[in-house]
């Protein structure tokens, strides 16, 4: 006898064996919502890992060719610059935050350093893919159009605010270059005076301030060109256009032909057979656990109308093979009594000339309405005989 351990082990073996074969089942047989969401899922992953390697790739040869367009132009540093008014250039700065508010900054700047940004001190060692960085000027946005300068915020008054509905900075704001001089002191004298915080401070004659900073950047609008414009087009909406929907149309396409044309296909190939009663197949089964279920109903009332039919051509053969005999057995009798009726008109016909020697002529009349009752009754009994046959033929 089996142990308990060796009982419950056996018992765990064939839970497992019996979770597999379900498991394989249903691999094999999903439900049309199930494979439609596993047709959905490998579309999805595929195509992503497909577009992120095409839009990787069409982004490397976009910075490529770009970079050689904007090698035509200087690299400058982002800012924040403020503008001195005494010497009509930008000059480095950086913010100090006031009261650790970031709308409230005040940006400090070395007078004595825009005599070399005046004339274009190149950055040391460079950033921005290896290429050599300097700082921006007034000559050099005024002599190349592809700079544009924005206005960095803040210091921006309670007016300002309302007067704008509580925006006041616009980051796409750009400045023209011959405006920055009037934009400057226009928007210094009207934002929040911040440099007063400052201006106690023995800061030094080196020391500039400013309630108000620009950034300077290269307008990719100015220096790409089309095909600089064509990548990128490409990469952001070509390329996932094109690999979704086609991916799409791949899965899709495959889906619907495994699981819908190709079952409906065959059930209405089953269906036309059955309407024609071609009764004498089998119902193929058919992916998909619902049209499944329906070529099963399909095959059990094929084998119905097939049990049907059968039995209803066993009772055709059994009634023929009862008529045959009841044919068989009719014919025997109605073969002698034809007989019997064809003798007897024989002899009535060969004893009609004896009739007319009898001398009284009443028992002649009397025997002739005798003789031709007598031959309507045979002829009656003939036609019936023929009637009969005729039936049991």
């Amino acid at each position: 006898m089996k142990t308990d351990a060796e009982e419950r082990h056996g018992e765990a073996a064939e839970s497992r064996a019996g979770l597999g074969a379900r498991l394989r089942a249903w691999w094999k047989n999903p439900s049309i919502m199930r494979a439609f969401f596993g047709y959905t899922i490998a579309w999805l992953v595929v195509a992503s890992a497909l577009c992120l390697v095409a839009i990787e790739g069409i982004m490397e040869v976009y910075y490529r060719v770009s970079e050689e367009h904007r090698a035509e132009h200087v690299e400058v540093n982002a800012g924040p610059y403020i503008y001195d008014a005494a010497t009509d250039e930008l000059v480095p700065a950086t913010p100090v935050y006031l009261d650790d508010f970031y709308d409230q900054v005040v940006f400090v700047a070395f007078a004595t350093a825009a005599e070399n940004y005046s004339q274009g001190a190149i950055v040391a060692g460079g950033w921005n893919r290896d290429m050599q960085v300097v700082n921006a000027t007034m000559e050099l946005l005024r002599r190349d159009p592809v700079y544009r300068v924005t206005d960095w915020g803040g210091n921006y008054t309670e007016a300002d605010y309302i007067a704008t509905d509580g925006s006041p900075y616009d980051p796409d704001a750009e400045i023209s270059v011959s405006d920055l001089p009037a934009y400057d002191a226009r928007e210094r004298a009207e934002r929040s005076q911040t440099i007063a915080a400052l201006t106690g401070e023995e800061l030094g004659d080196d020391v500039l301030l400013s309630n108000v900073a620009y950034f300077v950047a290269l307008d990719e609008s100015v220096y790409l060109t089309p095909l600089d414009w064509g990548l990128r087009v490409a990469a952001g909406i070509v390329a996932p256009v094109v690999i979704f929907g086609g991916g799409a149309l791949l899965f899709f396409r495959r889906f619907y032909r495994r699981y819908i044309a190709e079952p409906l296909a065959s059930l209405g190939a089953a269906a036309d057979r059955i309407a024609a009663q071609d009764l004498d197949f089998e119902v193929a089964p058919v992916r998909g656990r619902e049209l499944g279920r329906l070529a099963g109903v399909m095959e059990r009332m094929r084998e119905a109308l097939f049990d049907a039919y059968r039995e209803l051509w066993r009772a055709a053969e059994d009634r023929r093979r009862l008529n045959a005999a009841f044919a068989h057995d009719l014919r025997t009798p109605l073969t002698v009594l034809k007989g019997t009726v064809e003798m007897a008109q024989a002899r009535e016909r060969a004893a009609a000339p004896s009739l007319g020697d009898a001398v009284d002529a009443e028992q002649d009349d009397a025997r002739d309405e005798a003789a031709s009752a007598r031959d309507e009754s045979l002829v009656v009994i003939a036609e019936q005989v023929e009637r009969l046959e005729r039936y049991a033929a």
